[in-house]
């Protein structure tokens, strides 16, 4: 079990397959990526393989996982956006 903070989280995930030189990385601009191992974030565990993306607006980072993502316990997430 990975226990990265949020800002590691961000660093590792934000801007990957991204331009280093974008302003924000949107919605629309974000890759879907899988985590590489079981990690806690937002609480709960999430296991390895679940598929999600990292955006920002001016304020706030996102995380958004696709919607048939699980925890480590088999539930379904029961929200999907997580704000940071």
């Amino acid at each position: 079990m990975n226990y990265i903070s949020l800002d590691d989280f961000f660093n590792r995930y934000l801007r990957t397959e991204q331009h280093w030189n974008k302003k924000r990385i949107l919605l629309s601009d974000a890759v879907w990526q899988e985590l590489k191992e079981d990690t806690f974030l937002f609480g709960m565990e999430i296991p390895k393989g679940s598929v999600f993306k990292c955006f920002e607006t001016t304020n706030f980072g996102y995380v958004a996982f696709a919607p048939d993502t699980v925890n480590c316990q088999g539930v379904k997430l029961h929200k999907r956006i997580y704000r940071y």
